[in-house]
């Protein structure tokens, strides 16, 4: 947790014995474009750990992030049974939770809840859990 009027204090010199030399910058090398045909983004996909209980015991917590939540809904149209619009209800849920614990740097969600409520012709489906960064081992 981060004070909000944290104190500031000047660091001693202890000098740079023994520390590694700078980086060499070259200014030319900064303004050039990449090469053609060379991807510089890479993109890690994670899988996001899911429990409805605590996590399981090859995993291990580093903090707690906070609580997540998030609804889906579906209709119960011609053709679509309460079942399956509950189902579509379910997964759009979760894969908001997920999108959401993702975008607060969770790397797992543990506790989760469904709570379902049907509402004329909608089916409305809320899911909430407690957003981690948790490691496996």
């Amino acid at each position: 947790m981060q004070d909000e009027h944290p104190e500031s204090f000047d660091l001693p010199d202890w000098g740079t014995e023994g520390a590694p030399p700078e980086p060499a910058t070259d200014a030319a090398d900064e303004s050039e474009a990449p090469p053609e045909g060379i991807d510089v983004h890479l993109e890690v996909e994670s899988e996001l750990m899911q429990s409805t209980t605590d996590l399981p015991g090859s995993y291990r917590i580093r903090s707690v992030i906070g609580l997540v939540s998030a609804e889906g809904t579906a209709s119960v149209a011609d053709g679509t049974t309460l079942q399956s619009a509950t189902g579509a209800a379910r997964s759009a849920a979760l894969d908001r939770l997920t999108s959401e614990a993702e975008t607060i740097g969770a790397t797992a969600v543990a506790g989760i809840r469904l709570s379902v409520a049907v509402r004329l012709n909608d089916v409305v489906v809320v899911a909430y859990g407690t957003a981690l960064d948790a490691v496996r081992g």
